[in-house]
């Protein structure tokens, strides 16, 4: 039983997927996944794209994904996505062992931070994260990635201030456990004693 003097705060999250039940809300855009056991297999050339009310104006979010890296190729992070062949991506390459943030324009990547080392080993589930914000007087939006809750890199950049989020894989097979995406400033509520919401 909690005591009556009990004090929460309550963040109300955006989205949640843990793939209990399918894939939720995520469309396929290009390959095959498939969801077993609670987990997102997706295939070497899968792209997953979500698919929510208001999505195309997502901005200033928080993006989390628990992920299991593979044996080669690389994961990513889609963000701030226009449509398939224009968005920001965080991209974790095993062969390399480095992350780095690209901005795709008509399907052409390039790098805008990095590459940065970061100790990652295939079969490891590990936590990867988007922080973005967008600044209305410089018109960029700041990006920060994490690994594992630790801060891999950031740059500032103008080409997109909001948009969907997906994920990709290519070269080899990666799973996903669960995804979590909050918008900012977060949504919170103080519960006081005898559940009075602050």
């Amino acid at each position: 039983m909690r005591p009556v003097s009990e004090r929460l705060n309550v963040i109300y999250i955006r989205y949640f997927e843990d793939f209990a039940v399918g894939k939720g809300t995520l469309q396929t855009i290009t390959g095959t996944s498939q969801v077993l056991n609670g987990t997102l297999l997706m295939n070497p050339g899968n792209a997953e794209h979500c698919d929510l009310e208001n999505d195309v104006d997502f901005q200033n979010i928080f993006l989390i994904a628990s992920v299991t890296l593979p044996l080669s190729g690389s994961f990513a992070l889609r963000f701030n996505i226009q449509n398939s062949s224009d968005f920001y991506r965080m991209v974790a390459d095993m062969a390399t062992s480095t992350m780095r943030m690209e901005r795709v324009v008509a399907g052409v990547p390039t790098v805008i931070d990095g590459p940065h080392y970061v100790d990652m080993v295939s079969g490891v589930q590990y936590v990867l994260s988007i922080s973005t914000f967008f600044d209305d007087v410089s018109n960029q939006t700041m990006i920060r990635y994490l690994h594992d809750s630790n801060v891999v890199g950031q740059v500032f950049d103008s080409a997109y201030d909001k948009g969907k989020f997906g994920f990709e894989s290519q070269g080899a097979q990666s799973t996903i456990r669960e995804i979590e995406m909050f918008l900012k400033p977060l949504e919170t509520n103080r519960i006081n004693p005898n559940f009075q919401v602050q």
